[in-house]
């Protein structure tokens, strides 16, 4: 987890207090953005579209920049903004994914001692107990079933980390369990004209996005990114969310999404198979971005930042 931080007296900043009347709304917007580069490791550049998200006509973003706080800047041709040194004041992508490493390295090395600790435990107990051990053989009791069975929400856990670090590579840049159906999906739907690298970075956003959605859902915020300019393979998450909103029946400011089919009653057909699919998640996706907020607000109300 990569955390935010805001230094305790970024409040009483000479470039906050530029900020006017519009400083309460112009840093919940430089905050939010913040929180998410964090996530996304993205040393401090926000595109355009994800600022959008909480600043619909980027007013307080042009402010940001005026008084210092962000930058205008440009990464692989989508436009955005980078905060000002971020460097100085939060972990960099490279930073944070060596610290990473470091600690799973550190957990598998646990690991192998405990189990070795167990093993060596276990061969001094039965020479300490050589007649016990012997009667124990000559006379057996048998054991309770759940003797030998993992402790509860064991197998699910190891599963869960064989899913999630999974290294199993299927592709140039990209491993993962669901790499491989992300490349396929974005072949079939993007096709050969734009550059590898480019394909290689929405397979990356594709992959997680299928972990959450449905294949249908995924492959319609791909032909939306398509028809697109000026944006880069990190706003497809923001697309599938937009197409969510709009099956929800949630109005868009964007013309984007203006275009997209809306959410039809409940039980009722859309006419779109795919759209009808993703309505019977919508319930679990409401779920799950409302834990997404919960933990958005614990880190704000708990972390610390500065400029």
């Amino acid at each position: 987890m990569t955390w935010f931080k805001v230094d305790d007296r970024f409040y009483d900043h000479p470039k906050v207090r530029r900020l006017g009347k519009d400083r309460a709304a112009a840093i919940g917007v430089w905050t939010l953005c913040g929180s998410w580069a964090a996530d996304k490791e993205t040393d401090g550049f926000v595109p355009a579209e994800v600022a959008q998200r909480y600043d619909p006509r980027e007013r307080m973003a042009a402010r940001l920049v005026a008084v210092g706080l962000w930058h205008q800047d440009t990464v692989e041709g989508e436009t955005g903004y980078r905060f000002h040194d971020w460097h100085i004041y939060q972990p960099s992508a490279e930073k944070a994914q060596a610290k990473r490493k470091v600690r799973q390295e550190a957990g598998r090395r646990g690991g192998i001692k405990s189990g070795q600790t167990r093993r060596s435990k276990t061969e001094a107990n039965a020479s300490a107990k050589p007649e016990a051990n012997h009667e124990a053989k000559t006379n057996p009791e048998p054991e309770p079933i759940e003797a030998h069975l993992p402790a509860q929400g064991t197998t699910t856990a190891t599963h869960a980390h064989e899913r999630e670090h999974g290294e199993t590579p299927t592709g140039p840049g990209i491993t993962g369990p669901r790499s491989a159906d992300a490349l396929r999906l974005v072949d079939r739907t993007i096709g050969p004209n734009f550059p590898a690298e480019t394909r290689t970075a929405l397979a990356r956003e594709t992959s997680t996005l299928l972990g959450q959605y449905e294949p249908e859902l995924v492959a319609q915020a791909l032909e939306a990114w398509k028809t697109r300019t000026g944006i880069g393979p990190r706003i497809l998450p923001s697309l599938v969310a937009d197409l969510v909103k709009t099956a929800n029946g949630v109005p868009e400011r964007s013309e984007r999404v203006r275009s997209s089919p809306s959410r039809a009653p409940h039980g009722a057909s859309t006419g779109s198979k795919r759209v009808d699919k993703a309505l019977g998640f919508l319930d679990q996706v409401e779920m799950v971005k409302a834990e997404l907020a919960a933990e958005q607000s614990r880190k704000l109300l708990e972390g610390g930042v500065s400029a």
